[in-house]
């Protein structure tokens, strides 16, 4: 049986928590690229949704460059959130690779 009042449980939860901001944070730039990229063109513009849309792939590619860095950094010295930091960056590419894949 698990003691509601030990270190483990609080830890655990802790640890749960600070993981998820690995994921949630950075999904939000996939999911304003699904929002600008669904618009109908009639709604915002032709021009201006393509510029949402590159706004949002670049500065997701300009973060994931940056979650990159803090990935090999945190690997090199072995820290134990640098696979999360890949992971960050993976989704974080998600828009950028969606935008070369259409446009290619």
């Amino acid at each position: 049986m698990v003691d509601p009042n030990s270190d483990n449980s609080v830890t655990a939860v802790k640890e749960t928590a600070s993981h998820l901001r690995y994921i949630l944070f950075p999904a939000i730039f996939p999911a304003l690229f699904l929002i600008f990229a669904s618009i109908p063109v009639e709604a915002i513009g032709c021009r201006n949704r393509g510029l949402a849309v590159a706004f949002v792939a670049l500065a997701g590619g300009l973060l994931g460059i940056g979650t990159a860095i803090k990935a090999l950094v945190g690997k090199v010295r072995g820290q134990p959130d640098a696979p999360w930091w890949m992971a960050s960056t993976l989704i974080l590419a998600i828009p950028l690779v969606a935008v070369v894949v259409l446009v290619g």
